[in-house]
């Protein structure tokens, strides 16, 4: 759920016409405009947002066929034992593209304030059947590019036993600070079940004292679009096997790089 800023005036913004038209100018089952605030000139959605959460979608399937409850019970925990690692004030050097020439520690720093699974998320299939999906949420003040996707693959590649937690703390901590190559390479997931869910502006309303991200207005239209694009994003995966192909044991991205990133579990 994203901000962005449109020109307007007191008697236009926040209208039944005003959302309406912006409806149409967006119009697609991705991209809804639930409510319209007044902000000041200087307002940037973007450079002023604080804090952002993103959501990532991991198919249940991917730990494995036949599972029973207690083994994904096993499967769960472990998962929330690898995000659990990433809360806090990190480096995440390893966990962007290669930069060259390599940028300083201290334009790669981030802070998380969450790293956790959220609600099951149970889909149809094009079968009749039904698809289970555990919800990543990751929550911080920014992230670098494919630090979400890097995030969620290595930690599903962790509670998978693809690869151990000290691959994981190992990511978080070794930095390759002389050059680019140096740098320890982390398995990237799909994007696609990957997407942008809430923003924050705290601190730009506390200081001008004005509320330009007001989700009380909206907040069941919030809840049901979300919930329409979950079921968009696990539909995509479910149609192309995204995840599956890109985790497949044997075949898959993430196979390969297991095996370059810990050669004896291999």
């Amino acid at each position: 759920m994203n901000c962005f800023v449109i020109k307007g005036n007191e008697a236009t913004i926040g209208t039944i016409e005003t959302l309406a038209y912006l409806n149409t100018l967006v119009a697609n089952e991705r991209i809804r405009v639930l409510h319209v605030t007044q902000c000041a000139n200087d307002f940037d959605a973007r450079r002023h947002c604080e804090r952002r959460v993103y959501e990532y979608l991991i198919p249940v399937a991917a730990f494995g066929a036949g599972l029973d409850e207690e083994a994904l019970k096993g499967k769960r925990k472990a998962l929330k034992q690898a995000l659990s690692a990433y809360r806090g004030t990190h480096g995440w050097r390893n966990f962007t593209r290669r930069s060259n020439p390599v940028l300083p520690d201290n334009q790669l720093q981030r802070h998380i304030f969450r790293a956790s699974l959220g609600e099951n998320v149970i889909v149809s299939t094009p079968g009749g059947g039904e698809a289970a999906y555990w919800l990543i949420v990751l929550s911080g003040e920014g992230f670098l590019c494919h630090m979400c996707r890097k995030m969620a693959g290595l930690a599903f590649a962790v509670a998978a036993g693809r690869v151990s937690e000290a691959t994981l703390e190992r990511a978080l901590t070794q930095h390759g600070e002389e050059e680019a190559s140096a740098c320890m390479e982390i398995p990237t997931s799909p994007g696609e079940l990957l997407y942008l869910a809430e923003c924050s502006y705290a601190k730009y309303e506390q200081k001008h004292h004005a509320s330009v991200h007001n989700a009380e207005p909206c907040k069941e239209g919030m809840a049901a679009f979300k919930r329409q694009i979950r079921e968009h994003v696990a539909h995509l995966d479910l149609k192309d096997n995204i995840f599956a192909t890109w985790a497949d044991p044997e075949r898959g991205e993430l196979a390969k790089w297991c095996s370059r990133a810990e050669p004896a579990a291999a």
